[in-house]
């Protein structure tokens, strides 16, 4: 920034040269000052060198000074910044210039509205996550009920709000009538279903599965870990379902539910394991490397 003209000791005569010095104010300082007197300053940021300028004529803009962390918005003729310097005015007089610096905008933290999710709970981050970006809702706006069983109904939801968040980059699909029959409608049209469900019973852990695996393209579940066809203690080969179980297992998505690596297939699976489940969907970096 420039700051604004302030008089020298003694007025100056046409054709008399003026010294534009420039040196660095410190880091904490929020202007760089550029005076005849004394050298440009870029305010904590990198130096501007100084320039002697014949009277009439004009200051050659120097090249924008960094700063790390900020963004450099001109030079000021006052210290309170809000006159902005005209590179295109003559000089008379002796002047001090002022560097602008913008901050950048702190991003919004999501926030956990649960109030039965607690910060000690393995799974806060999940539900966190998966809440902010629109895959999964409470019970209501402040209960989330981590140890309810995760429904067909629910299970088809989040399959469809990941298909729709991976795909256009935003969850807009809305509760229809039953609340159910928009996600269910969306994710027939997108092949994550092909039957229907008894939508109000808890789901079982290989269906969520099946349900889970078609939500993404399969592009999207890169082989993490070399898991061979049998090795999952409890599936066979010969399952339905076992070949969206497998994906999952090797795309480091799920990982069973015991040291062994147990899938339990016919067992239910609790929403705050569906929420770490999700995390691992959507973020390739928080999948699991494991051995079987």
């Amino acid at each position: 920034m420039v700051a604004a003209a302030v008089a020298p000791p003694a007025p100056v005569a046409p054709n008399s040269t003026l010294l534009v010095d420039c040196t660095p104010l410190t880091q904490t300082s929020q202007t760089a000052i550029v005076t005849f007197s004394e050298p440009f300053n870029s305010n904590g940021g990198s130096a501007v060198s100084g320039q002697s300028i014949a009277y009439n004529g004009k200051v050659t803009k120097p090249a924008d000074p960094i700063k790390d962390g900020f963004t450099f918005s001109g030079w000021y003729t006052d210290a309170a910044l809000n006159n902005a310097y005209d590179f295109n005015g003559a000089v008379t007089a002796s002047i001090t210039l002022y560097a602008k610096w913008v901050a950048p905008l702190t991003p919004e933290l999501p926030v956990n509205p649960f109030s039965d999710v607690k910060g000690t709970d393995w799974f806060i981050d999940d539900v966190i996550y998966a809440h902010s970006v629109g895959l999964i809702d409470g019970k209501t706006p402040t209960i989330f009920a981590p140890n309810d069983n995760l429904t067909y109904a629910e299970a088809v939801k989040l399959a469809a709000c990941m298909h729709q968040l991976y795909t256009d980059g935003e969850v807009t699909l809305t509760t229809g009538s039953p609340w159910y029959a928009s996600y269910v409608d969306y994710a027939k049209a997108n092949n994550i279903i092909d039957k229907d469900y008894e939508w109000n019973t808890a789901a079982t852990r290989a269906d969520c599965m099946e349900i889970f695996a078609n939500a993404l393209p399969e592009d999207a579940f890169t082989s993490l870990n070399d898991i061979a066809d049998g090795a999952i203690p409890d599936v066979a080969m010969e399952d339905a379902r076992a070949e969206a179980i497998y994906k999952l297992y090797r795309a480091g998505v799920v990982q069973g539910v015991d040291g062994a690596h147990n899938c339990n297939p016919d067992g239910n699976i609790r929403r705050s394991e569906v929420a770490a489940i999700l995390t691992r969907m959507m973020k390739a970096e928080a999948r699991i490397e494991f051995t079987i």
